[in-house]
């Protein structure tokens, strides 16, 4: 964006490029706001309507014209078939999208819905238990197992297989640096946790009827259900509040201490990195999966609510307080894992290099043919580029 362009019509020109694909953004989205910046009216704090539409029509045009073919979309979406290189732009800006693992998951939630109600047209009752605990799973597994799908992806269709042309999106097997959450964000996060787990307890101790109770029957343990008295709603708010005195007192006498006097050690193959949208959908995720569970099976959720809201209440001031420090700047922890260790009085360790993928752009030009084996190899890319940057 150029200096003189106002930043609310910056915004404005924004939200109508969102018709177009993310990487056709990131290059050019500047440009296309200096200009109509330069064409807009002295003051405009909003692009026009007509413009506006232009935008909308040549940015849906752009990716109707980029997207693959109906039957190819639906092998890469519901069977993670490998699609045409000449697609791979386009299926690196859908794998680093932020609803990815949320869309692969609706799609098996589909499909396992519509195997579910098959049997409903036949004449048996509809399948409700299934869909109850699915849901949960579904939004569990996208906060367990979405990096994990991701790379998968990766994997699958955008490393460049010998034979095939060099892009600005393949990629090639590499070893990385291990990335690690910014200690921020991190304490965001689990702030956001922690809150929405004593809230969660809080509604939970109020409202529930009856919770699970342990009977041990010898060598059994048995699960019963037992009413929840005003008793046992007193004794967990009663917890929550011991909770909320003990993560005081640690907050006072050993966050500061324990997060000053906690020395890093170099970490040469670490990459700090912020949440970033797809930790925020895995952990919205997460969290609405907890949510759902804790519906689907309300006993067991109040029996779990007593030590979950102790822990939840603890940890909150104890996270403001470690949030003081940290952007303060008065510890060495970076990353949220340095932040678990100097609580922990845990002593800092090196990080390795991981498996993971680079652009194959840094070791071929874009549009050269990666050799299969046996082919005569190919002259390194002109001094300066990025290999010569990696060395």
């Amino acid at each position: 964006m150029g200096p003189g362009v106002d930043p609310a019509f910056a915004r404005s020109v924004g939200r109508w490029l969102r018709a177009y694909p993310r990487r056709w953004r990131a290059t050019r989205s500047d440009e296309i706001t200096a200009v109509l910046a330069d064409l807009a009216p002295a003051g405009a704090r909003r692009l026009d309507l007509r413009s506006g539409l232009g935008l909308l029509g040549a940015g849906w045009a752009t990716r109707w014209r980029e997207h693959p073919p109906l039957l190819a979309y639906l092998g890469y979406v519901a069977l993670e078939l490998r699609l045409d290189p000449r697609y791979r732009d386009w299926a690196r800006d859908d794998i680093e999208g932020p609803w990815f693992v949320v869309r692969r998951w609706l799609v098996a939630f589909a499909a396992v819905g519509a195997i579910a109600w098959l049997p409903v047209l036949g004449g048996d009752p509809p399948p409700v238990g299934l869909l109850t605990w699915w849901a949960p799973a579904m939004l569990l597994g996208i906060a367990a197992l979405g990096g994990h799908w991701r790379t998968r992806m990766v994997a699958r269709q955008l490393v460049v297989q010998p034979g095939e042309r060099v892009t600005p999106s393949g990629r090639i097997p590499g070893v990385v640096a291990r990335p690690r959450i910014e200690a921020r964000s991190w304490l965001a996060a689990a702030r956001v946790v922690a809150l929405t787990v004593l809230a969660l307890c809080a509604v939970v101790l109020a409202t529930a009827p009856h919770r699970a109770g342990v009977v041990l029957d010898r060598a059994e343990v048995q699960l019963t259900s037992v009413p929840m008295s005003a008793g046992a709603r007193a004794l967990g708010f009663g917890l929550a509040a011991l909770g909320v005195l003990a993560g005081v007192a640690l907050a006072r006498w050993a966050v500061g201490t324990r997060l000053r006097t906690w020395r890093p050690v170099p970490q040469p193959y670490r990459w700090v990195v912020p949440l970033g949208p797809h930790g925020r959908t895995r952990l919205a995720a997460g969290i609405g999966g907890g949510a759902l569970l804790a519906l689907a099976v309300p006993e067991l959720a109040a029996l779990l609510a007593f030590p979950l809201a102790t822990v939840a209440a603890g940890a909150l001031p104890v996270l403001a307080a470690t949030r003081r420090v940290v952007a303060a700047g008065g510890t060495g922890a970076v990353s949220g894992v340095d932040v678990v260790r100097a609580l922990r009085r845990q002593a800092d360790r090196a990080d390795t290099a991981v498996d993971g993928y680079l652009p194959a752009a840094d070791w071929l030009r874009v549009g050269t043919v990666v050799p299969r084996p046996g082919d005569p190899v190919l002259a390194d890319p002109a001094p300066g580029g990025a290999v010569e940057r990696r060395r």
